[in-house]
């Protein structure tokens, strides 16, 4: 589907980025968004890398998406996020897809 639907081209690495959900200390916001800035997003772009996060606007999860959205490199790199299923809004509509039907 990322390939063929999306039409992204193969990565040459994938780069997990977790990290906890939880409201951030002030003290290391800043810090934490230089190195998504300066560092992560940037290697991303120049080793054609996919980066990969928990999907939720929380916690380090929101700082990456926040630094990709203000970044140079914004709609160069995918960045994906795969959030927990009970995250997903409006997932109660999802839980009985498919049940109805004979296999």
């Amino acid at each position: 589907i990322l390939l063929d639907a999306w039409n992204l081209e193969p990565p040459n690495m994938i780069m997990s980025y977790t990290g906890s959900a939880a409201p951030l200390p002030e003290s290391k916001i800043a810090h934490l968004t230089d190195l998504i800035s300066n560092g992560l997003i940037p290697a991303a772009a120049q080793t054609n890398s996919w980066i990969v996060s928990g999907g939720t606007h929380a916690g380090c999860m929101e700082l990456l998406g926040t630094a990709y959205s203000q970044s140079e490199f914004k709609g160069e790199i995918p960045v994906l996020g795969c959030a927990v299923f009970n995250k997903v809004r409006g997932h109660h509509l999802l839980e009985n897809y498919g049940k109805d039907i004979e296999t």
